[in-house]
């Protein structure tokens, strides 16, 4: 009987460790203001291009976004390259448009190879942003933790363009407020409430 409480209380403390360690450090980042590529992507094979030689994708884009040209920047990412590129050969028929992806430096890809494509549209330049782990979701609505003066405050925001690092904040922050981005669990979990007391 003894044994058998002994392994009941272990595997409460095991379960209480694995779902929350508690003792998260709080770490905060300001609103700031980042540049967004605007990118259309997708994946298809490595092949010849043209009669130089020339390895690169052809692609084939059924709802051709506005913008697209030649000028265009691109990247061709392999498993473990990541290429910058340019657009090349547009043309465009009712059923969309195709273009060449090709690398800017003269560079022989390997054949047949799968590989994922970007093109980069345009450039949102200085657009309020916040580093992607301080967004939070609850059933699809957005929102972040912002420090205020004793106390923290759930604060919904619309989004934008996501990329690597930062997401675009359309609405609901200004520019120098602080927000969690390590340590929303502990914030979130000491309290129900819409505005939560700073602990000291």
């Amino acid at each position: 009987m003894i044994m058998r409480k002994l392994y009941v209380l272990f595997f409460i403390l095991f379960l209480s460790e694995f779902v929350y360690s508690g003792n998260e450090e709080i770490e905060f980042a300001r609103v700031v203001f980042h540049d967004f590529p605007e990118v259309i992507s997708g994946w298809g094979y490595i092949e010849p291009i043209g009669k130089n030689g020339e390895t690169g994708l052809r692609i084939k884009i059924s709802s051709a976004p506005a913008g697209l040209s030649y000028d265009k920047g691109a990247r061709i990412i392999l498993k473990d390259k990541d290429i910058p590129g340019r657009v090349s050969n547009v043309s465009y028929s009712k059923n969309g448009l195709s273009c060449d992806i090709l690398p800017s430096r003269k560079i022989s890809l390997p054949l047949w190879k799968f590989a994922r494509w970007i093109i980069i549209l345009d450039i949102r330049r200085k657009r309020p942003a916040v580093p992607n782990e301080a967004v939070l979701d609850k059933a699809g609505n957005k929102f972040v933790i912002v420090k205020g003066e004793n106390r923290f405050v759930k604060q919904s925001v619309a989004i934008g363009l996501v990329d690597d690092s930062f997401t675009e904040i359309i609405s609901g922050l200004k520019r120098g407020e602080e927000v969690v981005t390590t340590g929303s669990y502990e914030i979130l979990h000491q309290n129900i409430r819409e505005e939560y007391k700073v602990e000291d």
